[in-house]
């Protein structure tokens, strides 16, 4: 009052500043195979924290929870994993007090099929050979690949195969006058399979 005399105190009111929430500006790889994978995550304002998150959409994830590792706070790691199949997905971080992040989009490719490499396509060897070894590329993103050999024609009447993890085969038991066709597909880890290969043919005099 003009004398100086005072009231008590109003009630109180509180206000805050929260942080930001995290921002991510860029993811590395963007594309990858079916496989499990590292990926890289930049931006700022990521928390360190037991609840420190990402989370993946998409048409199908295989880990909902994917294991996190703090870096700094402009940089994380996640391990995706994403052996689901082909298509196109988007991640976002997820701090410890449940501010999120925008999102960014990656890629998962198509498994390829292997590029058959040897024997050549068409090779005729010579009469009384009884065994050749089937060779092709690797594929990046594969964990195996089914090799399948048949008569008559491409995908025909079953002759020898296997699935192996290394690229290359030894077919054994050929004959003279026979006309052999083979061809390889791709396996991911989970299981996931590239279409196969073209045919190559090969021959015994």
């Amino acid at each position: 009052a003009t004398g100086g005399a005072a009231s008590a105190y109003s009630n109180c009111f509180t206000f805050s500043v929260s942080a930001p929430p995290p921002q991510l500006t860029s993811i590395s790889p963007t594309s990858a195979p079916p496989s499990i994978f590292t990926m890289t995550l930049n931006g700022t304002g990521f928390q360190n924290g037991t609840g420190l998150k990402v989370h993946v959409t998409g048409p199908a994830t295989d880990s909902t929870a994917p294991p996190v590792t703090f870096i700094s706070s402009t940089q994380i790691t996640a391990q995706l994993d994403m052996r689901g199949g082909p298509g196109s997905f988007q991640i976002q971080v997820i701090n410890p007090d449940g501010r999120a992040s925008n999102f960014l989009p990656f890629t998962i490719t198509a498994l390829v099929p292997p590029t058959l490499v040897s024997p050549a396509n068409g090779t005729s060897f010579a009469a009384g050979t009884t065994a050749a070894t089937l060779q092709w590329s690797a594929v990046s993103g594969a964990s195996g690949y089914d090799v399948e050999v048949a008569r008559g024609s491409c995908g025909g009447t079953f002759f020898a195969g296997i699935s192996t993890t290394i690229t290359s085969f030894t077919v054994s038991g050929l004959t003279n006058g026979q006309t052999y066709h083979w061809r390889v597909r791709s396996i991911a880890t989970g299981g996931a399979a590239s279409a196969y290969s073209n045919c190559f043919t090969f021959s015994v005099r």
